[in-house]
């Protein structure tokens, strides 16, 4: 009987540590095997832009192999992470100039945004069959994206973002959170650098991106003529003098929501008039006298050049107003009088031109 005991217990010795039972992710053996991606997609650009929009995204595909022995399940796992970068942030501002920034979605589970934090596990899959060179596959998501809305301009990127890595491997790679081979690890990882961070997995270059469109009016009306009443010349008794009054109004129409349309009124006979008093055209027959153009709160209208931008030095341009909602109308009311100017006063004819030029930021 004692002869039986002993025999059983090595038997049981033996079944527990029996190797063919083992199950192990074999160390060294993990490689990246290959690495494709899609062009990029251009998005079309909202009415308005904000910080997050999506500019262009593009899917990556990574095929990791590794070895396994046993048919215990063991877990992989694979990570992407910025080197450098705002820590902590999803989307990092890569071309801040440009005001574009970029962000890496991980599709698999648990999933998520890559940040500078390493060894996160977002990408952590159970895995049973042994096997040489089997395949681990992770999907990747990347976005271009608005990170600062008022220096976005789109078109091409100048400068680079500076590292992110990719990496896959056992359970003991991330619990070391090392991606050097050696003892019981199993790791691959990519480093990427420079223009790598927003080509890799292609021979394609970055694309270019969609130029936002400026909101804009219609014109309601191109030539616009405004008959002043005569007035007798015993009004004007000195210089600045003013008589007369016509109203007039300058429609615009099918406004993109936000437009904000800036007006400059310039001399037709004198284009380097800057004061606020329009001269007479060739054909006047009076002298003497002048136009001036008042706004709605009274302010007299400053002759300026055709300004075709918008600058807070073109002199004598103004803003009418903000369209709030698509397709909506804003309408400039002005006001039109004589004025006696330093000139002899003799009766006559009064005509006057002036050519007003739209401009949008």
């Amino acid at each position: 009987m004692f002869a039986q005991c002993i025999k059983m217990i090595v038997v049981a010795l033996v079944w527990c540590y029996s190797p063919f039972s083992m199950a192990i992710i074999a160390p060294g053996s993990c490689n990246v095997a290959s690495v494709t991606s899609s062009p990029y997609t251009l998005e079309p650009l909202p009415a308005k832009l904000t910080n997050g929009t999506i500019l262009a995204w593009r899917i990556i595909t990574y095929n990791f192999t590794y070895s396994k022995t046993g048919s215990t399940s063991d877990i992989l796992l694979a990570d992407a992470w910025y080197t450098s970068g705002v820590t902590g942030e999803t989307t990092q501002p890569m071309f801040p100039d440009e005001g574009v920034g970029v962000s890496l979605l991980v599709l698999a589970t648990p999933g998520g945004y890559a940040n500078t934090d390493a060894f996160r596990g977002l990408s952590t899959q159970s895995v049973g069959n042994p096997g040489n060179n089997l395949t681990y596959q992770v999907f990747l998501q990347q976005f271009l994206v608005v990170n600062d809305v008022n220096r976005y301009k789109g078109g091409a990127l100048s400068g680079y973002p500076k590292g992110l890595t990719i990496a896959f491997g056992n359970q003991k790679t991330w619990d070391d959170k090392t991606v050097l081979a050696g003892g019981t690890r199993c790791v691959a990882s990519t480093a990427l650098f420079g223009k790598e961070v927003l080509t890799f997995g292609t021979t394609g270059e970055l694309p270019t991106l969609p130029v936002p469109k400026t909101p804009t009016c219609d014109l309601g009306g191109t030539n616009i003529t405004v008959p002043l009443q005569g007035v007798e010349s015993s009004a004007f008794k000195k210089s600045g003098d003013l008589s007369g009054s016509k109203l007039f109004s300058i429609p615009l129409g099918n406004c993109g929501k936000d437009a904000k349309p800036y007006i400059t009124f310039t001399d037709s006979n004198n284009k380097a008039n800057r004061s606020n008093i329009l001269g007479l055209s060739p054909g006047s027959t009076a002298t003497g006298v002048g136009i001036v153009l008042e706004k709605s709160d009274g302010q007299r209208v400053q002759f300026g050049a055709q300004n075709t931008s918008v600058s807070g030095s073109n002199v004598g341009q103004f803003m009418i107003g903000t369209s709030a909602v698509e397709g909506g109308s804003l309408l400039l009311d002005i006001t039109a009088k004589y004025i006696r100017t330093d000139e002899e006063l003799k009766a006559g004819e009064v005509k006057a031109e002036a050519i007003f030029t739209l401009a949008y930021p």
